[in-house]
């Protein structure tokens, strides 16, 4: 008997990681395991059997035993099976935090205005003090703080916004140190102007450019503001379809709200159009995030926003022939890809243990010589982990409030749920945003995500004839009842 353990575990029962999706639909059943990384189909019989736990009729032995390897039905106790669960977060932690992962802001200015953005406190500190731009000598030693931590790190050009006009000695400062080290960076940027640095967006130096596009431009125009411009939409499409025949990969982030997630097959149509997915492009949603400034009646959680995203495209369809409205797969979880795969081929579902670098090993390094651990809380005094410059120095209960996520929240409050290795505990920044607690919970809906990304791998994926669960815009702004999201059950 181990130590610690007085009354051994005499029979089967259903993991407390176990987790069952039916797509009836289709007649078909799957078992996922939120340790064992496990994802299988099943027959009706099994999925019943594990999903009553235990309690209808039992499958044949061949299929048990292949239960209880898969981790679906065990022997250990509840709490065995925490303490392991609690050993695999320890180690993940520990091996994510290998290496580092560093964010750049050469500075904190940009010609965009976006009505979300997360910067708009910054912004409100005026045009001095953004453009105040990182000196050659705070370059320099943030060269030297990024060489000093050997390899592997990867490296990600941020702003503001940092391929502006006003930046272009700090941009190419920067690619040339770049070239010396023989790597290629990620860049996240507004997009519009891109061709004025036709000299280092080359796919030698930029492994892949994030831009925003937030719909069809009469919406994209509306939400993301150029400063002395009133339209930026096809200015940035353009440059996008620039960049991908250059050989540059390109995805499109689309921040969504009940405001504009109506507008997405249109905006599929345009990329379609402009024979973008003939190259090294890709989509994804982002649900828009409170910044402490704007109004949050239009936000949603991932959860809501994948229905809505289905309700739009089955009233597009409505009253069209099969097939004259296309559906972007790229606006589904991600997941879905990942569990089809994993199904198909018997592979793990892969661990995600943390939300994004924040916690682990992320160094956001700003124009005044700051260390932060998260980009949203940049130029936040308060949550600086240290500087660069005009020193190394790293403040240790500011460091411990961001990578001690792990110690000082999964392990309590998020080590009984089963999703706890596939989704991390969310965004840091957004639990704090929304609690004031830098140590809460972000869980985004994700068991609706996993499900609904698991029923769409096993075939449960019409869209046509769906019945919308929310109502439209103009029908909630009617006064028409919002209906609360069901689980996929």
């Amino acid at each position: 008997m181990q130590p610690g353990r007085m009354f051994p575990q005499l029979a089967l029962r259903v993991s407390d990681y176990t987790i069952a999706v039916g797509a009836e639909a289709v007649g078909r059943w799957a078992l996922a395991h939120g340790y064992s990384g496990a994802i299988d189909e099943v027959d009706e019989r099994a999925f019943t059997w594990v999903s009553s736990g235990l309690r209808s009729a039992m499958p044949d032995s061949a299929t048990v035993e292949r239960l209880a390897q898969r981790g679906y039905v065990t022997l250990k106790t509840r709490d065995e099976e925490r303490r392991h669960v609690a050993d695999l977060l320890r180690s993940q932690s520990a091996e994510k935090s290998k290496g580092a992962s560093f964010t750049v802001i050469l500075s904190y200015d940009c010609d965009f205005r976006c009505v979300y953005c997360t910067q708009r406190r910054l912004q409100q500190k005026g045009h001095a003090y953004l453009e105040h731009g990182m000196s050659d000598e705070t370059m320099d030693a943030m060269f030297r703080f990024m060489e000093s931590h050997g390899e592997p790190y990867d490296v990600t050009l941020f702003g503001g916004e940092p391929l502006m006009p006003g930046n272009e000695h700090r941009v190419r400062r920067f690619f040339d140190w770049v070239r010396r080290q023989k790597i290629r960076v990620e860049c996240v940027s507004n997009g519009h102007n891109w061709r004025e640095f036709e000299d280092v967006m080359t796919p030698e130096l930029v492994a892949g450019v994030q831009v925003t596009l937030d719909g069809p431009p009469e919406v994209h125009d509306r939400r993301r503001v150029g400063l002395g411009r009133r339209e930026t939409f096809w200015a940035i499409v353009d440059n996008v379809e620039w960049a991908l025949r250059r050989g540059i990969s390109v995805s499109a982030r689309i921040n969504v709200d009940r405001e504009n997630v109506e507008a997405l097959p249109r905006l599929t149509q345009i990329f379609q159009q402009r024979g973008f997915y003939d190259f090294a492009f890709s989509a994804n949603l982002a649900a828009v995030q409170g910044n402490l400034v704007m109004s949050t009646d239009k936000l949603f959680e991932r959860g809501e926003m994948f229905h809505r995203v289905l309700d739009t495209h089955a009233r597009a369809c409505a009253d069209t022939e099969p097939g004259a409205v296309a559906f972007n797969c790229d606006y589904l979880p991600g997941l879905v890809r990942s569990v089809a795969e994993c199904l198909a081929h018997g592979k793990p579902l892969p661990y995600r243990t943390s939300y994004c670098g924040a916690y682990t090993n992320m160094y956001v390094l700003d124009p005044h010589g700051r260390l932060y651990a998260c980009w949203d809380f940049a130029d936040d005094a308060d949550n600086a982990i240290g500087t660069f410059h005009p020193q190394v120095e790293l403040f240790a209960s500011k460091v411990e409030r961001w990578r001690g996520r792990t110690e000082g929240m999964m392990l309590k409050d998020c080590l009984a749920c089963r999703h706890v290795l596939l989704h991390g505990s969310g965004c840091q920044a957004e639990a704090f945003r929304r609690t004031g607690n830098y140590f809460e919970r972000d869980c985004q809906q994700y068991p609706e995500e996993f499900e609904l990304a698991v029923r769409f791998a096993l075939g449960d994926n019409k869209i046509r004839g769906r019945t919308p669960l929310y109502p439209t815009a103009a029908e909630s702004s009617a006064g028409a009842a919002r209906t609360r999201l069901p689980l996929l059950r």
